[in-house]
């Protein structure tokens, strides 16, 4: 069996499609069809990161079980950054974060939009007061022939 049929595999137990798995754990859509022989560590990080009951040595080499036994599974840390207990949905927490983050650039990009509207608008006004004051000065050198 190739790492992709164990990816495969996994993401079946877990009930996920190709697609809604590779989207679960960061990758493209159609990471996994993509894969020809093996993958990069960064994906195997990707993936047992986001599911730490993964047991890698099983995903990279077929050896052993899928699911780590209850002695080789890391611990989850009691709190992290103070916000998110053990039994929270950090991956819920960081959408609603990047939510927010989201529409504070947005926010952002819609006071930038107006302030250079103001710019091109004062930018027109001392361009027009520039060419007035031009025209003005060039008929006061002017001089009737008497």
């Amino acid at each position: 069996m190739s790492v992709k049929e164990r990816i495969k595999e996994f993401a079946n137990y877990k009930r996920f499609s190709d697609r809604a798995f590779c989207k679960e754990v960061g990758l493209s859509g159609t990471y996994i069809n993509s894969i020809r022989t093996s993958i990069q560590p960064d994906k195997v990080q990707l993936i047992t990161v986001r599911f730490p009951e993964l047991n890698a040595g099983w995903l990279l080499t077929g050896e052993g079980e899928m699911l780590k036994n209850n002695e080789n599974r890391t611990k989850e840390p009691e709190v992290i950054y103070g916000r998110i207990g053990k039994d929270d949905k950090i991956l819920d927490f960081l959408m609603n974060q990047n939510k927010s983050l989201e529409q504070i650039v947005h926010d952002q990009n819609e006071i930038m939009k107006k302030m250079q509207e103001r710019i091109s608008s004062l930018e027109a006004e001392l361009k027009e007061g520039k060419n007035a004051s031009t025209a003005q000065g060039a008929g006061a050198g002017c001089v009737a022939a008497v």
